[in-house]
């Protein structure tokens, strides 16, 4: 016999149920409790973050190796990298770490610092590779050209890398230097006895590289670069005189057109040595105009 009291339910039934008696309002405190886990967690990876940097940093700075190596060799080994000139030799010298010191006790950042306060450095990292091996790798700004600029009454050569840095010269070779052009028509600013980057070296670096991938020989023969009006509003131009004194002026754009009209003319120039050329202006949008001496 079936008690009355008790309410058969089929499949229908439970299907039917009502969703909003299934889903019940989440209460303030339960929104509380899940924010606070949230923040638990955060508070945790935060504190392991900071547990891990501070262990970084007492180990490079050489806390650990004195604990952990207490009796560490002294630097034997320097183990030295870079993609520029500057020498291992030069480097060893410019640091002058004490000798008789441990590596556990060299102070890396320091020496990443100094390093770094070269102007031709862009780059320096600075290992302790235990038990006894000093480990560094420069990253150098790239040559461009030069300038020479006058300070406390005196010439002072300066080379300007690709990214507009100024910077006196390390270890780059003589003969390397002296095949970059000379940067005219701009004037040095100096902050705190340093120069100032310059502005426009991207435009520039974009016009030798167009000379330079296809008419080496051209660019070879350019002494000096004349920027004084590339940063005009109104059809900017960059003036280059050859070693042979030939002004050649050039559009800030369009370089491979220019410069293929222009091996054009060197060309007839030669066959025809009657013909000597003063000037050649290519900034004209569809023609070329040439000074004959």
């Amino acid at each position: 016999m079936k008690d009355k009291r008790t309410k058969s339910q089929s499949w229908k039934d439970l299907k039917n149920v009502d969703d909003s008696k299934k889903k019940r309002p989440i209460s303030g405190r339960a929104r509380w409790k899940f924010v606070g886990k949230i923040f638990n967690k955060f508070l945790i990876f935060l504190f392991i973050f900071v547990i891990a940097g501070v262990l970084y940093f007492a180990y490079n700075s050489g806390f650990v190796g004195d604990i952990l190596s207490p009796k560490t060799d002294r630097v034997k080994f320097f183990d030295y990298s870079t993609n520029g000139c500057i020498s291992k030799d030069w480097a060893y010298k410019y640091i002058d770490y004490p000798k008789s010191e441990s590596l556990s006790k060299i102070d890396i950042f320091f020496i990443k610092k100094i390093l770094e306060d070269i102007g031709q450095i862009r780059y320096a990292e600075v290992k302790k590779v235990y038990p006894n091996t000093l480990k560094v790798e420069i990253l150098e700004h790239e040559p461009m050209a030069r300038i020479s600029t006058k300070i406390n009454s005196q010439i002072e050569t300066f080379i300007m890398s690709t990214e507009g840095k100024f910077f006196k010269p390390v270890c780059i070779p003589d003969d390397q230097i002296n095949t970059l052009p000379y940067i005219g028509g701009i004037k040095m600013v100096f902050a705190n006895g340093l120069p100032m980057d310059y502005p426009m070296a991207s435009r520039v670096k974009e016009f030798l590289n167009a000379a330079n991938e296809k008419y080496q020989k051209i660019a070879a023969s350019w002494n000096i670069i004349d920027l004084s009006e590339l940063s005009r509003l109104t059809v900017p131009v960059i003036t280059v005189t050859t070693k042979d004194n030939l002004k050649i002026i050039f559009a800030a754009k369009d370089y491979e057109k220019q410069l293929e009209r222009l091996d054009y003319i060197l060309k007839y120039e030669k066959e025809n040595p009657q013909h000597t050329f003063l000037q050649i202006d290519l900034s004209l949008k569809n023609r070329a105009d040439v000074k004959v001496k």
